[in-house]
């Protein structure tokens, strides 16, 4: 059948949009819809802005969950989930209320997606929300917005303890907790999870001593055995698992000015603990999005200005970059739109678009004030 979009609502661009300077590659803008009504709510206001505050494809490629900003800012705060299908954008789209709101805005956390897919594509974490769909029935997870899933069966979140500190809670798909596993370490952030193997990454940091050092750590948490570490000096804080779980890419914010120091985003064997590539062309990495099942990642460029109010070096995004680690090339390179986010103020807050990158690394999604562009990577 014949494809058929809403000239309206959708734009098709068959031409390369977006290269920058020598690079091999490009992307080609596929289409670019519309979705402010779908994600204001049943009682959105009009001094809402419609931001898009978290995107993430489906196993397969073949679909876009999109989370929008909150339409009901009262308690309990309200927002929308919104799924789109790549091939036919426009036709049966699927929104979701959830409880709070599913975010990627802290755009220097190192929490996982607040999107996930089950490794099957039948349920999506949204925030604390686990949305089956099959029939749209939910439920939510008691946790922070740092979880996962974890395997074919069971999800994994940061949770207190009864004793005070946080470990890693596991539950079904029924947010119902099936165990507990204890986290020695007094601090420690969840930063991502394999649900290919069955292992999640954590930033360690101990401030003990005259110095701060920290570390990302790559845990079996059903044994609770250290499979591989890397200290962040080297690596950056900021950590994806690419290639089904036997890579970690990792970045930072950019270079330290006061030390001289420059890291740029790396990815590391998990079994050998080896680093494959380090990406030259782009200045910290953070924030990433790694193709799960691929070898690219969708890292941030940052350059740095001086503040003069407060007399220091504050770190900017300057572009996005698509790095394929396996080849060690940097494809292609953009400056991403600026959104709005929240309330309409004097002072609205502002933020690039939000990002992902396909698992097989073939497409990349952007989005932000209801607006959802897709693009395929052309190398």
């Amino acid at each position: 059948m014949k494809k058929r979009f809403n000239p309206i609502s959708v734009t098709v661009l068959l031409t390369v949009t977006l290269q920058v300077g020598a690079y091999g590659g490009s992307l080609r803008k596929v289409w670019e819809i519309d979705l402010k009504a779908e994600i204001k709510g049943p009682v959105g206001s009009m001094l809402m802005q419609p931001s898009i505050l978290a995107i993430r494809f489906s196993p397969d490629s073949t679909k876009i969950a999109v989370g929008g900003g909150a339409y009901r800012m009262d308690r309990p705060v309200r927002s929308r989930l919104v799924l789109v299908q790549v091939e036919h954008p426009r036709i049966n789209i699927r929104h979701f209320d959830i409880a709070d709101i599913a975010s990627d805005s802290e755009v220097l956390g190192i929490r996982p997606p607040a999107i996930a897919w089950s490794p099957a594509g039948d349920s999506i974490l949204a925030g604390v929300n686990l949305i089956r769909l099959s029939d749209g029935s939910s439920c939510e997870i008691p946790a922070t917005l740092e979880q996962a899933f974890f395997g074919s069966d069971r999800i994994v979140a940061r949770m207190p303890s009864k004793a005070g500190s946080a470990g890693l809670e596991f539950f079904d798909f029924g947010c119902k907790s099936t165990g507990f596993s204890d986290i020695a370490y007094p601090e420690w952030t969840f930063a991502d999870a394999s649900s290919d193997r069955g292992l999640v990454v954590l930033l360690r940091t101990n401030s003990t001593g005259p110095t701060q050092s920290s570390e990302l750590v790559v845990l079996d948490p059903m044994t609770r055995k250290i499979v591989r570490s890397w200290p962040t000096s080297k690596t950056g804080y900021y950590a994806r698992f690419a290639e089904r779980g036997k890579v970690i890419c990792a970045g930072d914010n950019g270079e330290d000015l006061s030390t001289d120091r420059q890291v740029p985003p790396r990815c590391m064997n998990v079994d050998t603990g080896e680093e494959i590539a380090e990406a030259h062309g782009i200045n910290g990495g953070a924030p990433l999005s790694a193709a799960e099942h691929g070898n690219r990642i969708l890292a941030s460029d940052h350059s740095h200005f001086w503040n003069v109010l407060y007399r220091e070096y504050d770190t900017a995004l300057k572009r996005r970059g698509i790095w394929d680690f396996g080849k060690n090339t940097v494809i292609a390179s953009w400056q991403p739109d600026t959104q709005l986010y929240g309330a309409l103020a004097s002072k609205p807050a502002k933020g690039p678009f939000t990002f992902a990158i396909s698992p097989d690394g073939d497409f990349v999604a952007e989005a932000g004030n209801g607006i959802l562009r897709l693009y395929k990577i052309e190398p």
